[in-house]
């Protein structure tokens, strides 16, 4: 078993003014790699650390954030106590940065759930837990489970897609939308399906995603103590969750989610009521029917009188029989001691109603989120260091230990080891959860087998020595390119579907193929409108020693990750660019002249931007993706510069070809766009109709940063015109689900100015009535 917990942190300036927390958290994760013993993770984010733990940092729904993994575990008292020690490795961290930084007062992370501002973020814990048994055979027996066990693993809080003071035993409930998918940042799930096994010999994993960040030991202990042992019974063909099938375990979900008394029942399957408790005892019983078969752990006697003593003291009296030791309970006792001191019931308190109201919801939101504060000024950190706790569990202890080594069963001991015996040496390695690499790929050690015992080198395979490979390889191959396929036809949601299920064979992949995909995926990412590309390409590259293509790949993920290229290009293009002279240009590939160009012309630097991009286009070569987007691009120069002939015959050309070759992406996204604004001073019913032909096809495509330009520019025509301004409603019920445009300056400037945008065609930036657009 394992757990990954995202964290969400926070830094402050010593003025007291918050500090951008990318920039910090790569400080961090850049001391991480300089203290730490580690090996660099192969084709993926982040380090594998000396204790057999991962750091890296991870996005979802524009929020990035960092997690920490811990090894594969070989039973729920080490899933605890590597939790504990990885989060005292974050401390550590922190309290370095700010010796080393004077500019920063504060680092924090928090073990929290829920975002209160309005975002809709959710963080979560995420659990691994190894099976035979497939993936699709495991939600009629897990979904019971782990809609009840909320009882005892829910972390507490508030629903935060209300305006309300709603408490819930686990706040993540609201965002979960559908029983079973295959989604973890969108229509989030109960069971998540992702068969990504990341391990041989018939061995799979189960991923649950509906966990929560936890404080309790003892929530923490059971969290994985039982689930374990769930999966245990389905590996042994006992059917345990058969007889209390729900109804709709989502709805029971919300609803044993809304009781801190643990009374609510929900209708099952097959007729009658039941409780989270009856349903939890259910497990119980037939867990304790089998404790001695072969396919329970050794470990099963000491969950199951656990489990029990829980379940009793939850039925004797739940909240306050468990308050001071589940997290849920805890904060339950918390909230409505504030309450209290407010003059308000708990009951007074969540109907709501005036400015005494709204103060307390701030308050008991602040509690929330410094409950799980790391360190000693959380709330938790406090109550327990005042004794009035009893959430510490036998045998959870020896956190030192932990985090410097790793767990002395499986083959988290010996990647462990390895990692401390070649971190810091030539040649280098890389690290994956099922091997270790040399940098010259000429060995691997395999960790395919969970319970490995001996460190195993092996020759790296090539086609001749191990000619069985070929057919997987023609088979990725064939994969890789239906995802180049779909990314140049703008079908990018796809390409991100066809991207995950092709990650679910991850470890199958030969390397050279690995880093096309996390090329492909760092792009894909990016047309979406994610902000996780440059962190896709850090982690397949040596970022202080980029090649001119990989340089490129940085510069198409900072361009198109928004509506305008980001200021970061600048220094990227520079690199290239020290010590080469005019004839040197020459040499460079279209691909970096034309973002170059782009650049330069959303600087307004036109005449520069025009001599770049004309040296791709004359290049020419074969009728590439990249040349006729190269052809939109300084069309779109020469439009600013007046030369509109040239640029109508440029971007008729790029058309053209798109067209012939499916190049629908860049036709929709760049050629259509920047033909539409040629034509809007002269003939302006023509640029509407054509975008809203590209409305239609991007609609189709859920090409939504496109649609959403596409919008914006739609706007921007109908202000010369006499009809009504044109609304942004329609922008904003998309932008939420492109996350890269809650850090974009153009998009920002236009939404504030959206009175100008929308109304007044004289406005100008750069020199171009679209504002750069």
């Amino acid at each position: 078993m394992g757990v990954e917990t995202e964290y969400a942190f926070v830094a402050f300036h010593r003025d007291g003014s918050v500090a951008e927390a990318r920039p910090v958290m790569t400080q961090i994760e850049r001391l991480a790699e300089k203290r730490l013993p580690h090996l660099r993770a192969r084709a993926q984010r982040g380090i594998f650390l000396g204790n057999g733990s991962r750091f890296y940092r991870d996005f979802s729904n524009g929020d990035a954030h960092q997690e920490m993994t811990t090894p594969e575990c070989p039973n729920p008292w080490d899933a605890v106590r590597y939790i504990v020690a990885n989060e005292l490795i974050l401390l550590g961290l922190t309290g370095e940065l700010l010796r080393e930084d004077a500019r920063l007062r504060e680092a924090l992370y928090f073990k929290h759930n829920v975002d209160y501002s309005g975002t809709h973020t959710s963080w979560g814990t995420h659990e691994s837990y190894l099976t035979r048994t497939p993936i699709p055979a495991l939600p009629e027996h897990l979904l019971p489970h782990l809609a009840s066990r909320i009882i005892f693993t829910g972390a507490g809080g508030f629903n935060a897609l209300t305006s309300g003071i709603e408490f819930m035993l686990s706040p993540r409930v609201a965002h979960l939308t559908q029983s079973i998918s295959v989604g973890t940042e969108h229509d989030r799930p109960l069971f998540n399906t992702r068969d990504e096994p990341l391990a041989g010999e018939g061995f799979r994993r189960l991923h649950v995603i509906c966990g929560e960040s936890l404080s309790s030991h003892t929530s923490m202990w059971l969290r994985s103590a039982t689930t374990a042992l769930v999966v245990a019974l389905t590996d042994g063909g006992l059917k345990p969750g058969k007889k209390v099938t729900l109804v709709e375990p989502v709805d029971a979900m919300q609803s044993f989610t809304r009781d801190p008394f643990c009374r609510a029942r929900v209708p099952l399957l097959r007729g009658g009521m039941i409780s989270a408790i009856e349903i939890q005892r259910h497990y119980l019983q037939l867990a304790e029917a089998h404790l001695h078969a072969d396919f329970m752990p050794p470990w099963a006697p000491q969950v199951c009188q656990h489990w029990r003593a829980i379940l009793d003291r939850l039925a004797q009296g739940a909240p306050e029989s468990v308050a001071t030791t589940l997290d849920w309970a805890i904060k339950y006792s918390l909230f409505t001691d504030r309450a209290a001191r407010r003059g308000l019931n708990w009951e007074e308190a969540q109907r709501g109603g005036g400015a005494q109201y709204e103060k307390l919801r701030q308050e008991l939101f602040e509690i929330d989120v410094r409950f799980g504060q790391l360190g000693e000024r959380g709330i938790f950190a406090g109550l327990d260091r005042a004794g009035v706790l009893q959430h510490q569990f036998p045998g959870v202890d020896n956190f030192p230990h932990a985090m410097a080594n790793p767990p002395n069963l499986g083959r988290a001991r010996i990647r462990g080891e390895v990692i401390k015996k070649y971190s810091g040496r030539e040649p280098k390695h890389y690290c994956d959860w099922d091997g270790v690499w040399d940098a010259s790929g000429s060995r691997w050690l395999d960790l395919s087998r969970p319970f490995a015992t001996t460190e195993e080198w092996k020759t790296a395979p090539t086609p001749a020595a191990a000619p069985e490979d070929t057919g997987a390889e023609l088979l990725f191959d064939r994969r890789l390119s239906r995802v180049e396929s779909l990314y140049e036809q703008g079908l990018f949601e796809d390409a991100s579907q066809e991207i995950r299920n092709v990650e679910s064979r991850l470890a199958l992949m030969p390397a050279f193929q690995r880093i096309r995909l996390a090329r492909m995926k760092a792009w894909v990412q990016a047309r979406r409108g994610h902000l996780d590309g440059v962190e896709i390409l850090n982690h397949i590259s040596d970022t202080q020693n980029l090649n001119t293509g990989q340089v490129t790949d940085y510069l198409l993920v900072l361009r198109f990750a928004g509506l305008a290229p980001r200021a970061e290009m600048e220094a990227h293009i520079q690199s290239v660019l020290n010590g080469r002279t005019d004839r040197d240009l020459a040499d460079l590939p279209v691909g970096f002249r034309e973002h170059w160009g782009a650049y330069l012309l959303a600087q307004g630097r036109l005449n520069e931007a025009e001599t770049i991009l004309e040296t791709a286009v004359n290049a020419r070569g074969d009728e590439s993706r990249v040349l006729n987007r190269c052809r939109a691009t300084l069309a779109n120069a020469k439009r600013l510069l007046g030369k509109t002939d040239e640029a109508r015959a440029l971007l008729e050309e790029a058309r053209a070809h798109q067209r012939e070759n499916r190049y629908l992406g860049d036709l929709t996204d760049f050629t259509n766009a920047n033909l539409a604004k040629l034509f809007s001073p002269t003939d302006p019913s023509a640029a509407i109709i054509l975008l809203s032909e590209t409305k239609l096809t991007q609609s189709r495509a859920h090409n939504r940063l496109g649609l959403i330009r596409t919008l914006l520019l739609e706007a921007r025509l109908a202000a010369s015109s006499t009809a009504a301004p044109h609304g942004n409603d329609a922008i904003l019920a998309l932008a939420p689900e492109v996350p890269a445009l809650a850090t974009c300056k153009l998009f920002q400037k236009i939404l504030a100015r959206w009175e100008s945008w929308s109304r007044d065609r004289s406005v100008l930036e750069n020199g171009d009535v679209f504002w750069g657009l």
